[in-house]
């Protein structure tokens, strides 16, 4: 994991020498204003259809299922940690060149949170255990996508997708049925991708 957390840090600084048409500076709204998770996104673009992007957030909220009766539907939960991610994204410009045209990118992403108090259930109003929660892993998706330019500077895309993360759990007991708690219990989740950044565009300048 910290081989990971290495690569994410630094291949986009590695990067920075490339050549390059510019840097945009943009943030997931939905996560900022819904989910209470910050986010900044610096995507570099590489030529005229490519680009890397690097992802940081902070994580104030997770989706956990702490089962249950019923269909196995997670509720968003307060929690502390962050996420960093890496993707490759290439454009598919046509008339048009990067940052604003149709794109496919794919993704790589490492997750660590921490929830505090959070009530397992083995039926409606039966509570198995209750445990602080650290879960932590990397996941990996495929999006799609169109990214806009507005007035040469100001960026906005939607994008949808699919991936899937592999999730390590780990619980300290609090109270209710000790022998559930989970230690290094390993889970293989698939989630979709729906999306809606905005940002603004640092077009680098020619050298005449």
């Amino acid at each position: 994991m910290k081989k990971l957390i290495l690569v994410l840090v630094v291949f986009p600084i590695l990067l920075y020498g490339q050549e390059s048409t510019g840097i945009v500076l943009k943030t997931m709204i939905l996560q900022d204003i819904f989910y209470k998770n910050p986010n900044m996104i610096v995507e570099k673009t590489i030529k005229s259809n490519n680009s890397i992007e690097f992802l940081f957030a902070l994580r104030n909220s997770d989706w956990i299922n702490t089962g249950g009766e019923g269909p196995p539907i997670p509720n968003m939960y307060d929690c502390n940690g962050f996420t960093l991610g890496l993707s490759f994204r290439h454009y598919f410009p046509k008339r048009k060149s990067a940052p604003k045209a149709w794109f496919l990118s794919g993704l790589l992403r490492y997750n660590d949170t921490h929830t505090k108090n959070l009530d397992f259930y083995a039926g409606l109003h039966s509570t198995s255990r209750t445990v602080n929660l650290h879960r932590y892993g990397p996941e990996f998706g495929v999006l799609f996508g169109k990214q806009f330019l507005i007035l040469k500077h100001f960026t906005t895309e939607l994008y949808f997708g699919t991936g899937a993360s592999v999730q390590v759990f780990n619980e300290d007991f609090i109270s209710g049925y000790e022998s559930e708690t989970l230690t290094n219990e390993i889970f293989v989740k698939f989630r979709p991708y729906v999306g809606w950044t905005i940002g603004y565009y640092f077009k680098k300048r020619e050298h005449k």
